[in-house]
């Protein structure tokens, strides 16, 4: 490790190298006193959303004992680009510029031919006295990027870890103080020059011209941040950032139209100005304006919105726990059971249980997302935009964006009994009847990460399905991930392909590879998107989706069902019924119904056909001779 977290622009960032290069990693969770030179293992996804190439979705995090310091490599400032990314380097130059914003400090270098902009978080303990302007020093630093745009090779700078990293190699310049107190003015104290001399005083318009004052604006363009995650850390602060939509207009509404945009490093609602063209999720745009707050939510007051193209939508971030500030507008998934649903006309809240701890999910009209399928103890699985409840501002929602960000599980017995005029609810976590629709439920549910301590026992774990092959797939819930498989369940195992998300029974066993549920092919359960009772066609799935949703998990036509609960097909998996489910819960007409009402359209359009040909013939006889 070459710089520890909260040195290199944000709390959950550090440096690595090894003997090929460096690299940037990026995690919500690290191990608590990391130190530099400290050996670390690691397991995790690249991403570069600006430019700076960052190990993300951090898998695995193993520190060694801490070891020497790392030697930084001599470089010209010319040097600071690409090729030296990510990498621990000393260079030498003349400070042409210190300046202070917000705790952080810059420092221009200058070697007479190129520049290099030093940057210093208050961690690093580097204030602005520390360096002194036309000072010769040393500098020692990780070489960090943020790129005007995407496919940039542009906004190099160099990190700085604490006060060690700043040597002085010459005093800072003695002429500039030896030239006011020079002794020339005593030297000639004959010369009545000395009053004409005076003028020199009459000079004193210089400070009277003081353009510096009228330079104040400079401090105002100052506070321009090109990424969010600085950018956001106070208010009044300007921004002037690239970032991603992750949801439009019409879903969150803070304080006017408002989209939610993240850039890589952070992510924040943007109220988006007057008259300028509202994004559609997964757009690349450019925002300029001010950093406020609302509610106790940081939001960005737009000035400029403008569309660039198309952006790289970043993956939902899995929470297995309550929601929290580090989470606000960012994009997140959940995989809990329903503990209770509130409606409120279009508005409707589903409380989830989500590894012991109660999540709330919040149903905005604009979405247009049917609440009839979120019945009491059915598994589901939430993607959405994490934001402040409007009415306590210390609690998070979230709240999906489209009937795509909503999976559910099989529907409990208890439910379809309640629906059927059952006189009592038995408890969420009774389990179905072993032969009835989603019969998983007979076994008892457990997070992935306790899989390990049950080896033997017949099991139910759910999640997204991460890797699939002929026979094993690899499921992941957020706390973990395990292999499914076994000889009875490989061909329903075949069908699965990665973003399926499902739930699955089965027994733990532990092979050579680490351990196993050997599913029940019966006992494979997809989740599916509330609208309509049943999941919507890959066509128009493809349509309206972006790169964070999980692919349309597989589903076949079935002749029979109520459209409430899914059914078994031959594939061994578990889909939704046909039956038509409008927004309300209610079952829409049914297809005998659509087909007489075409048959009615039909007749009605030939009669009308006819007509215009009767009228159409006398004319064409007359214009005949």
């Amino acid at each position: 490790m070459t710089a520890i977290p909260g040195m290199v622009g944000a709390d959950g960032l550090l440096a690595v190298r090894d003997s090929s290069g460096g690299v940037f990693v990026r995690s919500a969770e690290v191990p608590t006193a990391l130190a530099v030179g400290q050996p670390l293992e690691l397991v995790g996804y690249l991403s570069a959303p600006y430019g700076q190439l960052e190990l993300r979705e951090i898998e695995s995090f193993v520190a060694g004992p801490t070891g020497p310091d790392p030697a930084p490599r001599d470089a010209a400032l010319s040097d600071i680009g690409e090729r030296l990314e990510a990498s621990l380097v000393e260079v030498v130059g003349t400070v042409d510029s210190v300046t202070t914003d917000g705790g952080r400090l810059t420092i221009n270098l200058v070697d007479g031919a190129s520049e290099v902009r030093a940057l210093a978080d208050p961690p690093s303990g580097l204030v602005k006295s520390d360096v002194v302007r036309g000072a010769r020093v040393a500098l020692t630093g990780v070489v960090g990027q943020h790129a005007t745009a995407l496919g940039r090779e542009d906004g190099y700078r160099l990190w700085l870890r604490s006060r060690a990293d700043v040597a002085f190699l010459a005093n800072p310049s003695p002429a500039a103080t030896a030239g006011p107190s020079a002794e020339p003015t005593p030297l000639t104290p004959t010369s009545a020059p000395k009053p004409s001399a005076t003028p020199k005083p009459t000079a004193t318009p210089k400070p009277t011209a003081m353009p510096k004052p009228t330079a104040t604006p400079k401090p105002t363009a100052t506070p321009v941040y090109r990424d969010l995650a600085t950018g956001l850390s106070a208010r009044g602060r300007s921004v002037d950032i690239e970032a991603t939509v992750t949801a439009a207009v019409g879903i969150v509404d803070w304080g006017g139209p408002t989209v939610v945009v993240d850039d890589g490093t952070a992510a924040v609602a943007v109220v988006v100005p007057a008259g300028a063209e509202n994004p559609r999720v997964g757009a690349r745009i450019r925002v300029a304006g001010k950093v406020s707050s609302l509610d106790g939510g940081l939001r960005v007051v737009a000035t400029v919105v403008e569309v660039l193209g198309e952006g790289v939508a970043p993956q939902p971030l899995k929470v297995t726990g309550a929601l929290t500030a580090q989470h606000e507008w960012r994009l997140v998934q959940i995989c809990g059971h329903v503990e209770r649903l509130t409606k409120a006309g279009s508005r409707w809240r589903a409380d989830l249980s989500v590894a012991g701890r109660s999540v709330a999910v919040l149903g905005e009209p604009g979405a247009r997302i049917a609440a009839a399928g979120m019945a009491k103890g059915r598994l589901t699985v939430v993607s959405g935009i994490v934001r402040r409840s409007t009415s306590d501002s210390s609690a998070f929602v979230l709240v999906p964006r489209s009937v795509q960000d909503v999976w559910l599980g099989p529907m409990p017995v208890a439910a379809s009994s309640a629906a059927l005029g059952a006189t009592a609810l038995p408890s969420a976590t009774q389990p179905t009847d072993p032969g009835s629709a989603g019969s998983g439920w007979d076994a008892e549910v457990v997070p992935i990460s306790a899989v390990a301590s049950r080896e033997g026992d017949t099991i139910t774990v759910s999640g997204v399905v991460v890797a699939a092959t002929e026979s094993v797939a690899v499921l992941d819930d957020g706390t973990g991930s395990v292999r499914l498989g076994g000889q009875i369940a490989a061909d329903a195992l075949s069908l699965l392909e990665p973003g399926d998300a499902v739930e699955v029974a089965g027994a733990v066993v532990c092979d050579g590879q680490g351990m196993l549920i050997v599913v029940d092919p019966e006992r494979i359960v997809t989740l599916v998107s509330p609208d309509l009772g049943a999941a919507p066609s890959t066509a128009a799935a493809a349509t309206t989706r972006i790169n964070s949703d999980p692919p349309q998990p597989h589903t076949v036509a079935s002749s029979t069902g109520s459209g409430a609960a899914p059914i078994a097909d031959a594939d061994g998996l578990a889909h939704p019924a046909s039956g038509l489910v409008g927004l309300d819960g209610t079952l829409a007409p049914t297809l005998v119904g659509a087909v007489a009402v075409l048959a009615v359209l039909g007749l009605a359009l030939a009669i009308a056909v006819r007509r215009l040909g009767g009228l159409r013939s006398p004319i064409r006889r007359k214009r005949s001779p």
